[in-house]
């Protein structure tokens, strides 16, 4: 069953006017995510809200269109040239039955309805609100939100913040060229937790992601954290998976968007229609309620004893820094931590047992072949990239982030 959502919209070109400098006034807040820590389903909580303009989802808008897109390559690209190719790329954003790995194709209370956004409607206001401006990636992005939201039946001048969904570091750098001021929320999760479903959900989903650089990039984005706007000087918070949707820490977080509270912050959804989780993740859940088992993965199982304990020691003030089960250190275990390093992971084991190897050259792919005898190489940068945590440790570093917390207060040390 498909859910038609059109806004039905006919504007004058003053009235898109007034829209775009609206649109081009407004905050702008960035996602991003620190691995498997729920960036979606938090974006998902806001779909619904009228003073947030956002889009469905995360996407690379900038390295994978606005770098590449035909329009944007010549020096006269026109806004409703612009707008057809980005339809293209992004058609399973506005129809969401094409959107299977996020499992949009199956939304709605039973889990049988998507969307469709008109198309054309669609084009009609990213045209109507470039208006006369020369084709910029800033003025079409602003002009996709603006379109999205008037697309949902939404009032644009309603809009006090727009939400923007980067989701990974490299694509928020890009971003950040056109709104330098923009804050970032950084979705958080106990690490463990997070390395443990990035490593195992992904590669069972995409078979290209088991090997050790996967493993090693997993590991980079959960020891990172909110290390990256600490870098650049940005104003931020971070979230926690564990807590939402809450509703004292969903309270705070509008307040720090600077937006009024909504019962809708507290149901998960795209275009209205309640979302019950994405593929990767092979489960569902409720697109309402909180419970402290909610996002409880077995990650005190499914880790190996090495791996649990060089995290522990690596991540020890940090995981006191966002209230988690953590297990004290002292010199000892400095000892054994830096011993224990250099010892495979569970997930790692099997890139170096005989039959995996021999198995992957036998019968695996070019790409397979070639992960495997980088293996060598992203074994040493996951064990360069524990032993700069773990020095930061030994030298009693203290990690300090912002997070909004189960109190509904936001911390600011």
């Amino acid at each position: 069953m498909t859910a038609g959502r059109m806004g039905g919209v006919i504007a004058s070109a003053q009235e898109y006017q007034r829209w775009m400098t609206h649109l081009r006034s407004l905050p702008m807040v960035a996602l991003v995510t620190t691995g498997r820590t729920g960036s979606d389903f938090l974006q998902s909580l806001l779909d619904s809200h009228p003073q947030i303009a956002t889009f469905n989802g995360h996407f690379a808008v900038y390295s994978e269109f606005f770098t590449r897109a035909l329009t944007f390559s010549v020096a006269d690209g026109r806004a409703a040239d612009a707008a057809d190719e980005f339809i293209g790329q992004y058609l399973y954003k506005l129809v969401s039955r094409y959107d299977i790995q996020e499992a949009k194709d199956r939304l709605g209370e039973h889990s049988d309805e998507s969307f469709r956004l008109d198309t054309a409607e669609f084009k009609t206001h990213v045209v109507g609100l470039m208006g006369e401006r020369p084709l910029t990636s800033r003025d079409f992005l602003l002009a996709v939100y603006g379109s999205y939201k008037l697309c949902l039946g939404q009032q644009i001048v309603d809009a006090k913040v727009i939400f923007h969904h980067p989701h990974l570091d490299y694509e928020f750098r890009l971003f950040l060229k056109d709104f330098p001021k923009t804050r970032v929320v950084f979705s958080s999760r106990d690490p463990r937790a997070n390395f443990c479903s990035h490593v195992e959900h992904f590669r069972r989903y995409y078979s290209s992601h088991d090997n050790q650089q996967h493993v090693y990039n997993c590991l980079k984005m959960a020891l990172e954290d909110s290390a990256l706007a600490e870098e650049l000087g940005l104003d931020y918070i971070a979230t926690r998976l564990e807590d939402i949707p809450r509703e004292d820490v969903m309270r705070a977080f509008a307040g720090w968007l600077g937006v009024d509270f909504q019962e809708s912050m507290l149901r998960s959804t795209w275009a209205g229609l309640d979302w019950h989780g994405d593929r990767i993740s092979n489960k569902t859940f409720a697109a309402t309620g909180w419970s402290k088992t909610r996002t409880e993965n077995g990650w005190q199982q499914r880790l190996g004893r090495i791996d649990k304990y060089v995290l522990n020691y690596i991540m020890n003030d940090r995981l006191r820094w966002y209230r988690y089960p953590v297990r004290p250190v002292g010199p000892f275990d400095a000892v054994l931590a830096a011993i224990a390093i250099l010892l495979p992971f569970r997930c790692e084991r099997r890139f170096f047992s005989p039959r995996h190897v021999w198995t992957t050259f036998r019968s695996g792919s070019h790409q397979m072949r070639l992960q495997l005898l980088l293996t060598p190489i992203f074994y040493g940068r996951r064990v360069q990239l524990c032993y700069r945590h773990y020095l930061r440790t030994l030298r009693g570093v203290r990690f300090t982030g912002n997070w909004v917390q189960v109190t509904g207060q936001t911390e600011r040390p």
